[in-house]
């Protein structure tokens, strides 16, 4: 796998509030991005999905661009991540470490498109655009700084 890079990032400081574009965010081990709601304990769960670390969410900017070609046109913070990467495979992280600049995340699982998203932004075709290319929820495991145009890569 290449090395790849960050391209944009994403904050809410509670669930349901849009995201606000960030430059460069605080990654806390443990616990996620500073001043995001998943780092704040105040994001939006499924009850249903066994309790995995889901410091962060991740997903490619091919995905989005893969979506608008299929005929549906999504902005990047309208699908809720927190990352978005470019040239960077997700689907097969689960369970692999990899860095974001100098800080070390776990893939721990693939984040499968639901309803959330497309109801936030009042697209209901959401999980159709994003089926099988939805994205990645890792675990932070360092602390440190990111910012747009860190590469991403194998640890």
């Amino acid at each position: 796998m290449s090395t790849g890079k960050l391209v944009q990032i994403f904050t809410a400081p509670r669930a349901g509030v849009p995201m606000v574009k960030r430059l460069q965010a605080q990654v806390i081990a443990g616990a996620g991005l500073a001043e995001d709601r998943y780092a704040l304990d105040l994001g939006a769960f499924s009850h249903s999905a066994p309790l995995v670390a889901r410091h962060v969410s991740l997903i490619e900017r091919e995905a989005i661009s893969r979506s608008v070609q299929l005929g549906f046109f999504f902005w990047s913070w309208e699908t809720r991540r927190n990352l978005v990467v470019a040239n960077f495979s997700l689907n097969d992280l689960i369970g692999k470490e990899f860095l974001i600049g100098e800080v070390l995340f776990l893939g721990v699982e693939l984040c499968a498109p639901c309803d959330r998203p497309g109801h936030l932004c009042s697209r209901p075709d959401f999980k159709e655009a994003f089926e099988n290319r939805g994205g990645l929820r890792a675990a932070a495991l360092t602390s440190g700084t990111i910012t747009v145009f860190d590469p991403i890569r194998l640890a």
